[in-house]
């Protein structure tokens, strides 16, 4: 570009009362202390400003300088009081090739008067309104017919800047003075939201829905948008935004997003094509797999996942390239597993890093490899399905060997059979994965009451977790150290009337009072002033309720045992079995059973007789002083 001079002046040299105008070539301006403006310029700040000076030939403002003197001599030198920015801007430009000879409009004056100058030139600068900017870069571009890249050039920004711009000098006019002028709290997060909206009509309407209070850009965004999705919904991440594309589906794109993302305006058609792709999947499972049934969902939630039943596995015989391969992760691990162990810390952090990452995909493919070696039972082959769905991230997601809710009786038939067919299993689970919740919850709050009174029992056991935690013994524990309390009413709802429960509420209530007194005192500095007798009570107490000894099966863990005779427990102080804590959930043989075992079995042959309604009202009252427990309530 030809380095072309605007002369400011008729004359290269004029007098003025403020000092004197003439041009200085830009490799004579050196910086100056006076300048006010202490703020280092970012190279993004110089190269736009270059670019504006670049698209108008020359300097526009004239800068401030004063002669520099070495001892009482001129330097030929001027610092530049006023218009660093400038400066830098011009020496960028130089040392890249353009405006190499060109001579700055300058003010001379004195080094006296530098201070004041710059002073009186920062301070009486007003910042443009940001709305002001924007329906200036709208005149360029409408008025003055002027392309988006030229006036984005020409202000040192990217095209997107101006378009932004634009979007925002669109809107509502009503809604630019309101910003303009600081009224009803509109901001300029709150004009990108409604930018979103090209009617100005409806830019109002979405404005006067909503309260005063509520008008913010969030809400707005919401309202502009109903019944259209967003551009990272996991729909639109599932089907493609080139697919909607193709179908016809138009965008609302968002210039204000941080990837110009937008919203689907089609959500019927993103649907649509959702079900599509769901459907080829599921024709590819059906002939690789041969299931009974599949369903597709585009959306299926937990609870109706959960009326679902489940296929019972087993582990299939591993073919001798499949078990070689197993055992070869299994190898990699234990390898990985000691590399990891006698880490010494003073090798390369990243290459720990790494073997950490490394040892944590290694496991989960040992997991996956061990869910392909589980196959549902062939007896449940006519009634295993499969649903087909869509994940969080836009992903396929499978969800193997289901029962409907529909067959679930059948299903149950057929596990009848399955255990009348084999022997070895009869008798090993008596009580429902339900029912088994139900009664492992109560044994909990047993054991949590019972550990409220035992504060040597509490001591030794959370030692016992931090044992494991500090010297890696990797035993299992029942015990949440971090006291994540269970909601126990999830698995019994009848809890809160146990008397178990009842009692724990008392003591929670005195400890609730007793922990007022520490008032304004940190809780740390109010333990300390009290007795070791106290804190260790408050610890067994804090502790109990980390207790969980909620199981799904009736296989229990030694643990529980162990820590139920350390505090001379005993199910049978706080639970006893009536109609509605057990008889009514098990079979009428199971109840028929029970009383056997309970001693109280006479005239068992009138009682088979019974409904099951009234059989267990009267076992009910027959067990009532037998202290008679679940296999899952007692302790050997």
């Amino acid at each position: 570009m030809a380095n072309k001079v605007h002369k400011l002046v008729a004359n290269p040299i004029e007098e003025s009362t403020a000092g004197v105008y003439l041009r200085i070539p830009s490799t004579a301006l050196v910086s100056s202390p006076y300048n006010m403006r202490k703020k280092p310029r970012t190279l993004e700040n110089i190269k736009q400003l270059a670019a504006l000076i670049r698209a108008r030939g020359g300097v526009v403002q004239n800068l401030i300088v004063y002669p520099i003197s070495k001892k009482n001599k001129p330097t030929g030198k001027y610092g530049v009081c006023a218009g660093e920015g400038r400066r830098l801007a011009l020496n960028w430009l130089k040392d890249n090739g353009e405006f190499i000879d060109y001579e700055a409009p300058c003010l001379l004056v004195t080094e006296e008067e530098a201070i004041s100058m710059s002073m009186t030139e920062n301070a009486g600068r007003e910042p443009i309104h940001p709305a002001d900017e924007f329906e200036a870069f709208r005149r360029l571009v409408i008025e003055q017919e002027k392309s988006i890249e030229d006036v984005a050039a020409a202000f040192g920004v990217t095209p997107v800047v101006v378009q932004r711009r634009l979007r925002l000098a669109n809107l509502a006019p009503c809604f630019v003075e309101k910003y303009r002028n600081d009224e009803d709290r509109v901001s300029l997060e709150t004009l990108m939201a409604l930018s979103i909206v090209d009617d100005h009509q409806r830019q109002i309407e979405i404005w006067d829905s909503l309260p005063p209070y509520n008008r913010n850009a969030h809400n707005i965004r919401q309202l502009a948008t109903q019944g259209e999705l967003r551009a990272d919904n996991r729909l639109v991440q599932f089907i493609g935004i080139e697919a909607y594309e193709q179908a016809g589906g138009s965008i609302r794109r968002d210039l204000f997003s941080d990837n110009g993302e937008g919203y689907l305006t089609d959500a019927v058609l993103v649907e649509t094509l959702a079900q599509e792709k769901l459907q080829i999947a599921a024709e590819e499972l059906e002939n690789i797999e041969g299931v009974a049934w599949i369903e597709i969902h585009t959306n299926i939630s937990f609870s109706e996942l959960s009326a679902y039943g489940r296929i019972p596995k087993f582990e299939r015989d591993l073919t001798p390239e499949e078990s070689n391969a197993y055992q070869a992760l299994l190898d990699e691990s234990d390898t990985l597993g000691e590399q990891i162990d006698n880490y010494d810390g003073e090798g390369d952090e990243d290459e720990y890093a790494a073997l950490e990452s490394k040892f944590e995909t290694l496991h989960k493919n040992i997991e996956k490899m061990q869910e392909e070696f589980l196959v549902p039972d062939p007896a449940y082959k006519g009634l295993a399905g499969v649903i087909v769905t869509i994940d969080n991230s836009g992903e396929i997601l499978i969800h193997r060997g289901l029962i409907r809710p529909e067959d679930k009786q059948t299903a149950a038939k057929t596990a009848r059979e399955e255990k009348k067919n084999n022997p070895e299993s009869e008798g090993q689970f008596v009580h429902s994965e339900r029912l088994t919740r139900q009664l492992t919850a109560h044994r909990t709050v047993a054991m949590q009451e019972a550990l409220t009174s035992k504060p040597f029992v509490a001591l030794a056991a959370i030692t016992a977790k931090l044992v494991d935690s500090v010297f890696g013994t990797f035993e299992d524990s029942v015990l949440q150290v971090r006291v994540e309390h269970t909601n126990l009413k999830n698995f019994a709802p009848d809890i809160t009337e146990s008397r178990a429960m009842k009692s724990l509420m008392e003591k929670h209530e005195k400890w609730a009072n007793k922990l007022t007194e520490a008032g304004e005192t940190s809780l740390l500095e109010w333990l300390l002033a009290q007795p070791q007798e106290l804190i260790i009570e408050l610890l067994a107490f804090c502790m109990a309720q980390s207790l969980n000894t909620v199981q799904h099966s009736e296989i229990t863990r030694a643990e529980i045992g162990i820590l139920a005779k350390a505090l001379g427990l005993n199910m049978a102080d706080w639970w006893c079995a009536t109609s509605d804590s057990y008889l009514s959930h098990v079979s009428k043989s199971r109840i028929l059973s029970v009383l056997d075992e309970a001693g109280v079995a006479e005239g068992i042959a009138n009682l088979s007789t019974l409904k099951k309604v009234e059989l267990a009202k009267t076992a009910e009252e027959r067990l009532k002083d037998c202290r008679w427990l679940p296999e899952v309530m007692r302790f050997a």
